[in-house]
């Protein structure tokens, strides 16, 4: 009996609902296919390497509005909940 699942079904699952997973995925992926197969890949390395910057730059601002628009009100909540 296997006690995980199979790697490739969950890569799958994983690029299909984490579209950063899937940016990393291109992103490394496109740098072997550059390499081994065909120079012409590159196209999907900057693809990659764009859709990889553009995730990391959503999550860094999404953060950053949450910490500086956020009301104290909203802090509170935490602090003082048992």
């Amino acid at each position: 009996m296997a006690l995980t699942r199979d790697f490739k079904e969950t890569v799958n699952k994983r690029a299909q609902n984490d579209p950063e997973f899937a940016a990393a995925l291109l992103d490394e992926g496109a740098s072997w296919l550059v390499r081994f197969v065909h120079p012409s890949f590159a196209w999907a390395k900057i693809a990659g390497f764009l859709a990889l910057q553009t995730s990391l730059a959503l999550l860094v601002g999404i953060s950053l509005w949450a910490v500086f628009a956020g009301t104290q009100r909203n802090y509170n909540c935490l602090l003082y909940t048992s």
